[in-house]
């Protein structure tokens, strides 16, 4: 019996969501859309940036994302937009928060 099944490659641009109370246990919820764009809520600011680094205050730790050509687009609240080239993020858990 022959298999029919085909992959389908996915769009573009996908949306990946997880909550970061899920992972990390913290309250902080992350969208990305593609390695374009990240949408961070619960974020308590901004502890360093440049094009290739930003460094993010969370009630937990920090959250860092390396990439390039970064520009935080909106901050608001606890909202932070970041965009850019999204190549890696990484949560330092009960890291002493610089803000």
């Amino acid at each position: 019996m022959k298999n029919d099944l085909k992959f389908v490659p996915p769009k573009e641009k996908q949306r990946i969501r997880f909550s970061g109370t899920e992972i990390l246990n913290f309250k902080s919820r992350i969208e990305v859309l593609s390695n374009k764009e990240l949408i961070l809520e619960g974020c308590l600011g901004v502890t360093q940036f440049n094009d290739n680094y930003v460094k993010l205050a969370l009630k937990g730790g920090n959250l860092i994302i390396y990439g390039k050509k970064f520009d935080i687009s909106g901050f608001s609240e606890k909202t932070i937009t970041v965009r850019g080239i999204i190549e890696s993020l990484e949560f330092c858990i009960g890291e002493v928060k610089d803000v």
